[in-house]
């Protein structure tokens, strides 16, 4: 008898993010790529919805996403179209809310392209089967976020002991919600301008009660986590805040660790020895 046969392959982790066709194509995703490859023990098939504004040349649009193939193992191209530049995090916000349409997939896993994989993800896609997101918490204030869902009568839990909100940087997505998504952005359109879609995903994970379900916090932390907490996670969003920090701030991956410079710092790129040697993993069908 073939013991073998008998053992079931670990299911596939579907990995999707969200990038402009820009400088993160070089900067930044095969960082990402290379990470995710790295530490996701079972198969994992890397997905790319590449955005390309109307001024960037067809020629280099295209080298762009030659660029994208390269580093994922599907990539869709689409136009980047932004009514409300004064909002231009919300349109990320709602194209991730239908990325499970937009990609052909039943469920991903989303994460934000400024993020460190290192801890294994595989058995996300196990967790609570019956939610249809899964999100985790992000530890900061996050006061207008907070107002906004107290205004407009989204509260705490009654057995909350602490203020907590979801991170969208970081969602497990069972089906497409973007219908869900633009209805309250339409239905609440008056809320804080600094990062508007936050409060719009919260809105929609509290909407959704049981069908939306908390990660443990080890799956990702956010830049600004305690040490402790920033050491033990599996990912770490990290440079969306750097933009505006560097180059007085240093992340050390191998540490997790955030450190103060009074001198600048190189920004650092992805590690030789996290790029895959072979074929990566969640190439076969």
């Amino acid at each position: 008898m073939d013991i073998a046969a008998d053992v079931t392959p670990p299911a596939v982790l579907d990995i999707a993010t969200i990038s402009k066709a820009d400088r993160w194509i070089d900067d930044m995703l095969p960082r990402f790529a290379a990470f995710a490859r790295a530490h996701c023990s079972g198969r994992v098939r890397l997905h790319l919805l590449l955005l390309v504004a109307d001024d960037v040349a067809d020629a280099e649009a295209a080298r762009i996403e030659a660029r994208g193939r390269d580093l994922f193992d599907a990539v869709v191209r689409d136009r980047f179209v932004d009514p409300e530049p004064h909002r231009r995090l919300a349109v990320f916000d709602e194209l991730r809310a239908g990325l499970p349409t937009k990609l052909n997939l039943s469920e991903l896993l989303y994460i934000d392209p400024d993020t460190d994989i290192v801890g294994d993800l595989q058995g996300i896609q196990n967790l609570t089967p019956d939610a249809d997101v899964l999100w985790v918490a992000n530890p900061l204030p996050l006061r207008p976020v907070l107002a906004d869902l107290e205004r407009h009568g989204f509260g705490m839990p009654a057995d909350a002991t602490a203020p907590v909100v979801a991170e969208p940087g970081f969602l497990y997505l069972r089906r497409d919600l973007a219908a869900e998504f633009a209805a309250l952005r339409i239905r609440y359109a008056d809320v804080h301008g600094f990062a508007p879609g936050s409060t719009w995903w919260n809105m929609l994970v509290r909407s959704l009660g049981p069908k939306a379900a908390r990660l443990p916090d080890e799956f990702n932390r956010t830049f600004w986590d305690l040490a402790a907490a920033t050491t033990s996670a599996r990912s770490v969003h990290y440079t969306g805040q750097w933009k505006h920090l560097r180059p007085f701030v240093e992340y050390r991956r191998e540490r997790r660790q955030i450190v103060l410079h009074p001198c600048p710092v190189p920004l650092p790129g992805s590690p030789a020895h996290a790029l895959p040697a072979s074929p990566p993993n969640g190439h076969a069908p």
